[in-house]
């Protein structure tokens, strides 16, 4: 049997070729992965932070104190500048605060009126669940 020199050649230059472009896809398949990881860690960590802060800043405002009926009310008027100074500081594109029973005690977006039901809250239950223990933590 007998191979030409060029045949050999431009086998082991394809094998090469191939072998060397896997390794490539696969080194920035697992370095995308683990940006991507880094990326949302560390905007989980943001967003928890955040979310303290705002925990703090609404316990100094008495939102509870707040019905339904109050949603025009020079008061719930000011409380809402007083927290929507809070979210352009934070830079946060929405900010909700809620009751344990997921009434709405204030919405940055005004999409959901004081004391209606925030259905989100249901999907994301576990989290929620969480942060009224006092543990707040990342969605996974």
């Amino acid at each position: 049997m007998h191979f030409k020199p060029t045949r050999l050649r431009s086998q082991l230059i394809l094998a090469f070729t191939l072998q060397t472009g896997l390794i490539f896809f696969l080194a920035g398949f697992y370095i995308e992965w683990q940006l991507q990881r880094v990326i949302e860690k560390e905007l989980g960590a943001k967003l928890t932070t955040a979310a303290k802060l705002a925990a703090l800043s609404a316990a100094k405002i008495p939102f509870l104190a707040l019905t339904p009926s109050d949603s025009t009310s020079r008061t719930a008027q000011y409380l809402r500048r007083e927290m929507q100074n809070f979210v352009q500081t934070a830079e946060l594109s929405r900010l909700v605060i809620a009751t344990p029973e997921r009434k709405i005690l204030y919405d940055s977006r005004h999409q959901i009126e004081l004391g209606q039901e925030y259905i989100r809250l249901r999907v994301d239950a576990l989290e929620f669940a969480r942060a009224l223990r006092g543990e707040p933590a990342a969605s996974p």
